[in-house]
């Protein structure tokens, strides 16, 4: 038998005995008994995931079917062994989702989009925090459209399974990067210190101890600087590569959602925006609306920008309270009217920038005339060149499923 359990790491019960080899042969005859079939369906019935973690040391038990997974890769993936994946949903943590990831993008081109569609459902089944923003980004960012729309459907399907959106837990999965609650953290190299922040982009830069700002620390100097100096300057390195993947997924989001007219509750807008040690970087350089029921019964419409603590003042600076059972939108500039141009001056007179267009968004009306009309005569007959149409894919545009000949 290839998986043999005396050939891989032992199991580590939490005294720091092994697991003995009779109850390993009894585990794994219990996941080669799941079959082939959905990981996330079949790892409850096979084994009993939470008796094992409490039996046994942290990070043990994926240890062990990583060892096995490599074998089984070694093996040429054999589809009789395709329990392997099921073993992999059942007993992996963090660490299996960071090994799983780039194989599960790759295969699809290796002609294994079958395989690919499975490590979806173990990255469902681990269903840990780093599992469910992993499968957000493949459906997000594969370069394999089936690929990308089947982790779509499969994040529906999580969410649904939590009463939420698929919007909703995408919120929720933002990592906060470790900052403080203010949205800071400090890089200290003993002799000195640097204390980082954040642009509308969320691109963190560092200001320090004199109050110049710089775009990263400085290296660390062979003198005067703490033995920690070099550690501290690999995790701002670190920190720019997350804060770049999170805002690489989320403003387009946010730009798309802006356009689209999503609302947030209230309660949802402050605990996973607005209060966000990350995200309120952006959020505050942005306009928001609040809607709600006035004492009248009419519905009340006020835009804000958000200010530090969840606090926020409307256009003319006065302070906005709403209800707690108010909706919050990302007005686009269109739904903003007169008070646009009043919010044009604000930004621009405090020098703030935006993380993507709103108040400067080039905006596009109807002329008079055009409001009952189902054509657009004036643009009837315009030539555009096939590549400027597929850029609009850039700007947030979805392309469809191609037609006849490809169109």
């Amino acid at each position: 038998m290839w998986a043999h359990p005396a050939t891989f790491p032992r199991l580590v019960l939490r005294d720091g005995r092994p697991l003995p080899l009779t109850a390993t042969r009894l585990l794994l005859r219990r996941l080669a008994g799941s079959g082939n079939t959905d990981p996330g369906m079949t790892a409850p019935e096979c084994v009993d995931r939470t008796a094992l973690t409490e039996v046994c040391e942290p990070g043990s038990p994926a240890a062990f079917v990583e060892a096995l997974f490599e074998r089984w890769r070694l093996m040429g993936m054999p589809p009789a062994a395709g329990w392997m994946m099921t073993a992999l949903g059942v007993l992996g943590d963090d660490d299996t989702v960071r090994l799983l990831v780039p194989l599960i993008d790759r295969w699809p081109g290796e002609d294994g989009h079958h395989r690919a569609v499975r490590g979806l459902d173990v990255l469902a089944a681990i269903g840990t925090e780093e599992a469910l923003r992993a499968l957000h980004g493949l459906s997000r960012g594969s370069r394999f459209t089936a690929l990308r729309r089947r982790a779509g459907e499969r994040m529906v399907e999580v969410a649904a399974g939590l009463g939420l959106s698929a919007e909703q837990l995408a919120d929720r999965l933002v990592p906060d990067l470790g900052l403080d609650p203010d949205g800071s953290t400090v890089i200290d190299y003993g002799a000195r210190r640097f204390v980082v922040g954040f642009d509308e982009r969320l691109r963190p830069f560092v200001v320090d101890d004199a109050g110049r700002t710089r775009a990263v620390p400085p290296q660390p100097g062979p003198r005067g600087d703490g033995p920690d100096a070099r550690a501290e300057y690999r995790r701002f390195a670190a920190l720019r590569r997350e804060a770049r993947a999170v805002a690489s997924g989320l403003l387009p989001r946010w730009e798309r959602e802006m356009v689209e007219g999503r609302r947030w509750s209230l309660a949802e807008f402050h605990r996973c925006l607005a209060a966000h040690p990350l995200l309120g970087h952006a959020v505050r350089r942005l306009v928001w609306e609040v809607r709600e029921e006035g004492p009248d019964g009419r519905e009340r419409v006020v835009t804000f920008r958000p200010g530090p603590g969840g606090t926020g003042v409307d256009v003319y600076g006065r302070p906005v309270t709403p209800g707690d059972h108010a909706v919050v939108r990302l007005p686009h500039p269109l739904a903003l009217g007169e008070e646009l141009t009043v919010w044009r001056a604000r930004f621009a007179g405090g020098g703030i920038s935006q993380p993507f267009p709103q108040v400067e968004r080039p905006v596009h009306g109807l002329r008079p005339g055009e409001e009952r009309s189902s054509r657009l005569r004036r643009l009837e007959g315009v030539t555009v060149s096939t590549g400027a149409l597929l850029s609009l894919v850039r700007r947030g545009w979805v392309r469809g499923e191609p037609s006849e000949d490809g169109g």
